[in-house]
């Protein structure tokens, strides 16, 4: 295309007399139709570019307030603990010697701490989750905006090569002074492929294959440099491990409902258009996600009880893809990322396949 338009450029130069003529037509015929698309297309990308600024502040802001909501279950923690070590001390007379009225305080203050505590995992454990719905939004939104700048590249490289056809057109209209210059002006359109540059333009800009990362859900008790009393490590691990359940349960009975959604889709392609088809095979795609966010999470802890207890780590498949991270930011040891949507985007597509078509 930048060549085709560069012979263009050369052949006016050279036979400017000759173009005056055109003036008239390549104003109506280019110059205004190519103002109409510009303006046109600024005003479908902008609400595209404002629904993806949005999806990423929201993501933004979740992540703030899961980070928020983590460290003060970290704080939380670290303090019941030492109010228990201190309890416990006084009781078995190991610390300076405690009246039974300082006793009692102590005791108050642990299970005020220790209510504190169960606030602060529960909203905590909420935070992560609407983290990562967040992440899948923005995710959905990058994915559909992509696709329609895409498109809208697609129609602006196509109209392009429209007008420059129009262009030479009018050229070859002007008699036998412009027999050359059009031939040449004709090899240059002749060479243009839409998806040729279009593919150019991938290779210069684009990203590459999308491969999400999903930040796992991460307790003070499942890291053993963390001082804590193994009984209530085991207690409060055996709770997440509850939690999560629950959460795995809950979402797979989602899944089952969007599944037997897009089977009524398959079998009757009457009852729904694409655009409801589309959605459900999104839905279908972001549950299987969630899923994957809390089966990893809950074999994580598994993990961790296991150790506890001096038992092996019990096996998963997700155990080859989840990568730990050292937590620089909040310097809160380490943290754990999902790698495994290459592994099963096969499975996906296939899953989706089988309710409906291909992702």
């Amino acid at each position: 295309m930048v060549s085709a338009w560069g012979t263009a450029a050369s052949e006016m130069e050279s036979e400017a007399e000759l173009h005056r003529g055109l003036a008239t037509s390549f104003q109506e015929d280019i110059y205004k139709p190519l103002k109409v698309l510009s303006e046109t297309q600024y005003k479908i990308r902008k609400p595209i570019e404002n629904m993806v600024d949005k999806a990423a502040k929201g993501l933004l802001n979740r992540r703030e307030e899961e980070q928020k909501m983590r460290k003060h279950a970290f704080s939380c923690c670290k303090e019941t603990e030492k109010l228990s070590e201190q309890l416990q001390d006084a009781k078995a007379g190991k610390s300076k010697q405690m009246s039974d009225k300082d006793i009692t305080k102590l005791e108050k203050k642990c299970r005020s701490a220790s209510t504190s505590l169960a606030k602060a995992d529960t909203e905590y454990h909420e935070s992560f989750q609407k983290a990562e719905v967040a992440r899948q939004e923005w995710e959905a939104e990058v994915y559909n905006g992509s696709s329609q700048m895409q498109k809208l590249e697609e129609e602006r490289i196509s109209q392009m090569l429209e007008y420059l056809q129009k262009y030479q057109n009018s050229l070859a209209e002007i008699g036998p002074k412009l027999i050359q210059i059009c031939d040449r002006l004709r090899e240059a359109v002749l060479v243009v492929d839409v998806q040729r540059d279009l593919a150019t333009v991938v290779d210069q800009k684009g990203t590459g294959p999308h491969q999400p990362e999903q930040l796992l859900f991460e307790s003070y008790a499942e890291d053993f440099n963390n001082t804590m009393n193994p009984e209530r490590r085991r207690k409060a691990l055996t709770n997440y491990l509850l939690y999560l359940q629950q959460d795995v349960e809950r979402e797979k009975k989602g899944r089952e409902g969007v599944e037997k959604l897009l089977d009524v889709y398959k079998n009757t392609p009457n009852f729904a258009d694409q655009g409801a088809l589309d959605d459900a095979k999104r839905k279908l795609k972001n549950v299987s996600a969630t899923l994957n966010f809390l089966e990893a999470s809950y074999y994580k802890v598994s993990c961790a009880l296991a150790q506890l207890n001096g038992k092996p780590k019990p096996d998963h498949r997700f155990a080859p893809y989840i990568e730990q991270v050292k937590d620089k930011q909040n310097g809160h040891g380490h943290g754990h990322k999902l790698h495994v949507w290459s592994e099963l985007q096969c499975v996906a597509a296939a899953s989706l396949d089988s309710n409906g078509g291909s992702t």
